[in-house]
């Protein structure tokens, strides 16, 4: 979050603002914006694109690497790691999120 945002994946869809918390504490007001649907396929995971095309049309379809630099994470295989560590398997209904810090104060933000 240090660049004001960050990608993540979480299975809760979700979107608009919300307070981020870390280990209990609130962090800061946060825009979260779903990107698309995260798909694995063979040794590959792939981002479809919110923006009404179908599956098959691969145009839309993006590999996660594309995002891996503002994840937090090193690599795409330490990302895919962390994602099967947490649930155990790699999932489906997962999705890609983009979260962008709209205000943070340096202190407990006040609903």
């Amino acid at each position: 979050m240090e660049n004001g945002f960050v990608y993540t994946i979480r299975r809760k869809r979700r979107s608009g603002i919300e307070t981020a918390f870390h280990n209990g504490r609130k962090l800061a007001k946060v825009k979260i914006e779903e990107i698309g649907r995260v798909f694995k396929i063979g040794p590959d995971v792939l981002i479809r694109f919110n923006d009404g095309t179908k599956f098959n049309e691969y145009s839309r379809l993006h590999y996660l690497s594309v995002f891996v630099c503002d994840s937090g994470f090193k690599s795409e295989k330490e990302w895919i790691k962390a994602i099967v560590k947490l649930h155990g398997k790699f999932p489906g209904g997962l999705y890609l999120y983009r979260v962008e810090v709209v205000d943070k104060t340096g202190k407990e933000v006040v609903d």
